[in-house]
C-alpha cells in the first residue's frame, strides 16, 4: 500500500494510543477485514466474548480505530484496517488468516461437511482465507461452490479477487485444473469489461492444448475466439473460432458447436459481410433448438437481431429482441434480460418510437445497476442520451453521454469510450458549442495515441474534420480526411474507408473541384454496396446526390 508519508504518520499515531493487548486484538481485526465479527476474534484468542466486546468499546472511546454499531464491529476507515495489515509480518498474517478459518470452521460446524451443505458465506470466508493461510490447499474445498456463490449473487469484483489469489498461490492449480479457472477468471473479466481477458484466455488455450483434453481445448478456443471477435481483431478470432468448431464437430457436441457458429457469425458481421453472418446464425439456431439449448438460443437470438437491424429489417429484429426478454426471464438471467430490453430500445429507437425505447434503455439501466454491470450502465446512458438529444433536451443528453463517457473510462472499454466521446461530441455542437466538442476530441485523441488506438485516432480526426467543415474551413477540413482515408485503408476496414470517401466527395463539392467529387461518391457507393451495409450506403447515396445536384 503506498501512502503519503504525512498521511502514513497520522494513521500510525491513532494506532499508537492503543495497548499492546488492544494492537493484538487490532491486528487480527484487520487479518478478518474492514468489518470483522468480534465473537470470530474472542474463539481465536481463547478469551470470553464479554472481554473483546470491553476491549473494543475502548479502543472505541479512546482511539476512534473501531466503530460499533448494533452486532456488526468495523474499523473507522478502510485506510485505517489496510494499514494495519500491511504492517503486520507475513508470517503472523498468514498464521492469523489459518486460525480465523479453523475457528469458522468450528463454529459452523463445517469440518468434513460438503461445502454445498454449508451456508454461502460460511464457504466464502473459508476459502478467502486458507488461500491466504500457510497452506493454501485447504481451501480447495471451498473454491468452486465460493466462486459459484459469489457469480449467482452479482459480486463480480470478489469473485475475481478470489480467483487470482487462487491462481497466485503457488503451486496449488496446475494443468487441467489451473486452464479451468483461467476460464472462470476470464469470464469475470469480460463481465467487468476489462482487458485482461484476453491475456488469460491464451494461457488457458496453451494449458488445454498441453494437457490434452479435446473438450477443454475445444472451450478454451471458443472462448478466446470470442473475447478476440470483443475486441474487434476478426483475423485472431476466425483462427481460434473455426479451431473450437472443428473440435466440437469431432466430439460431436452440437451445443458448442453452436456457439463457434455464433461467434463466427460475429465474425462476419463485423467485418461487413451481413448475409453471411445471418447464414451462420440460422445455423447455430437450428442447432441450439435442436439440442434445446436455451441459453445458446437466447445469445443466437439476440445477435440475429443486431443483424436484421443492420440490414434494415427492423420489425424481424424487434420480434428477435422480444423472444430474448422472454427466454432470459424464463431462465432468471437478469443480466441477459437488460440486454436484450437494451438492444429492442434501440430498435425502436431507429423506429421512432422514442418513449417506448426511453421506458426500454430505462428497465436496461435499473437492471445494469441491480447487477453490478458496468458496461451496460454504460450503454444504456448513452442511448437515453441520444433519446433526449432527439426530443430537443440538449443539457439532459450531455448528461447522460458525460456520464457514458466516464463509465467507459473506469472499465477500460476503448471502443465504448470512443463512441461515448463522439456522442457528447455531436450533443455540444447540437448546443452550438464547437469549442466544448473540439476540445473533448482532442482530449480523446490524445488518449488514443498514447495507447496506440489506431481506431480511436480515426474517428477522432475525422470528427476534428467535419467540425473544420461546418466553420467553413475548407482547406483544414480536407487535410484531416486525406489522413482518414490514408489510415482507413490501413487498416483494411473497407465499410469505414466508404463512408469517409462519401464525405470527402460532399467537401469536395463545395471547394468546387465537382469532377473529383463525382468521382469521389461514385467510388464510395460502389465500395459500401458490396459490403452490404445499407445505413451507410444510404448517406453515400445521398452524399452522390448532393454532389450531383
Amino acid at each position: 500500500l503506498v501512502l503519503p508519508a504525512t498521511l502514513r504518520h497520522m494513521v500510525r499515531a491513532r494506532l499508537a494510543r492503543l495497548t499492546p493487548d488492544q494492537r493484538t486484538l487490532v491486528d487480527l481485526a484487520a487479518v478478518q477485514g474492514y468489518q470483522f465479527d468480534a465473537y470470530l476474534l474472542s474463539e481465536v484468542l481463547d478469551r470470553p466474548p464479554i472481554a473483546v466486546l470491553r476491549e473494543l468499546a475502548e479502543i472505541e472511546r479512546r482511539s476512534g480505530v473501531i466503530r460499533t454499531s448494533g452486532r456488526v464491529h468495523r474499523f473507522d476507515h478502510l485506510l485505517l484496517q489496510e494499514v494495519v495489515y500491511e504492517e503486520l509480518a507475513p508470517e503472523l498474517r498468514a498464521e492469523s488468516h489459518d486460525r480465523l478459518a479453523r475457528a469458522r470452521e468450528h463454529r459452523d460446524d463445517a469440518v468434513g461437511r460438503s461445502p454445498d451443505a454449508m451456508p454461502a458465506e460460511t464457504g466464502i470466508f473459508l476459502a478467502h482465507h486458507h488461500l491466504r493461510g500457510p497452506d493454501a490447499r485447504a481451501a480447495l474445498p471451498y473454491l468452486q461452490p465460493a466462486l459459484d456463490q459469489l457469480a449467482s449473487a452479482f459480486r463480480e469484483e470478489d469473485a475475481l479477487t478470489l480467483t487470482e489469489r487462487a491462481l497466485h498461490a503457488d503451486g496449488l492449480l496446475i494443468g487441467e485444473e489451473r486452464a479451468r479457472f483461467l476460464l472462470h477468471r476470464a469470464e469475470r473479466l469480460n463481465l467487468l469489461g476489462k482487458e485482461e481477458e484476453v491475456e488469460a484466455l491464451e494461457e488457458a488455450s496453451r494449458l488445454a492444448k498441453d494437457v490434452g483434453v479435446p473438450r477443454l481445448r475445444a472451450q478454451a478456443a471458443l472462448r478466446l475466439g470470442q473475447a478476440r471477435l470483443g475486441r474487434r481483431r476478426a483475423d485472431a478470432a476466425e483462427a481460434s473460432l473455426r479451431e473450437a468448431e472443428a473440435a466440437a464437430e469431432e466430439l460431436g457436441d452440437d451445443e458448442l458447436r453452436a456457439a463457434a457458429l455464433e461467434a463466427l457469425g460475429g465474425v462476419a458481421f463485423q467485418t461487413g459481410r451481413h448475409r453471411e453472418a445471418l447464414e451462420r446464425y440460422q445455423a447455430s439456431l437450428d442447432l441450439a433448438l435442436s439440442v434445446r439449448d436455451g441459453v445458446q438460443e437466447l445469445r443466437t437470438r439476440s445477435q440475429l437481431g443486431l443483424v436484421l437491424k443492420a440490414l434494415g429489417r427492423l420489425d424481424d429484429a424487434v420480434g428477435q429482441h422480444e423472444r430474448c426478454i422472454t427466454l432470459a426471464r424464463e431462465q432468471g438471467d437478469l443480466r441477459a434480460e437488460g440486454k436484450a430490453t437494451g438492444n429492442l430500445g434501440v430498435v425502436l429507437y431507429r423506429l421512432g418510437r422514442l418513449e417506448d425505447a426511453r421506458a426500454c434503455q430505462q428497465r436496461r439501466l435499473k437492471i445494469a445497476q441491480e447487477v453490478g454491470d458496468l458496461s451496460g450502465e454504460a450503454l444504456a446512458c448513452g442511448n437515453l442520451g441520444n433519446i433526449s438529444m432527439d426530443s430537443g433536451d440538449l443539457e439532459e443528453a450531455r448528461r447522460w453521454h458525460e456520464r457514458d463517457l466516464q463509465i467507459m473510462r473506469e472499465v477500460g472499454d476503448v471502443r465504448g469510450e470512443r463512441l461515448a466521446s463522439a456522442n457528447l461530441v455531436s450533443t455540444w455542437l447540437r448546443m452550438g458549442r464547437p469549442d466544448h466538442a473540439r476540445s473533448v476530441i482532442e482530449d480523446q485523441l490524445g488518449r488514443c495515441r498514447a495507447s496506440g488506438n489506431q481506431q480511436g485516432v480515426l474517428h477522432g480526426t475525422a470528427r476534428l474534420a467535419s467540425i473544420a467543415r461546418t466553420e467553413g474551413r475548407y482547406e483544414e477540413a480536407e487535410k484531416l480526411l486525406l489522413q482518414v482515408l490514408e489510415m482507413s485503408r490501413a487498416t483494411g476496414d473497407r465499410a469505414i474507408e466508404g463512408e469517409h470517401r462519401a464525405a470527402h466527395a460532399l467537401l469536395l463539392s463545395e471547394l468546387g473541384e465537382i469532377s473529383r467529387a463525382v468521382e469521389m461518391a461514385r467510388e464510395a457507393v460502389e465500395a459500401l454496396r458490396t459490403l452490404e451495409a445499407p445505413r451507410a450506403l444510404a448517406a453515400a447515396l445521398k452524399y452522390q446526390g448532393l454532389v450531383a445536384w
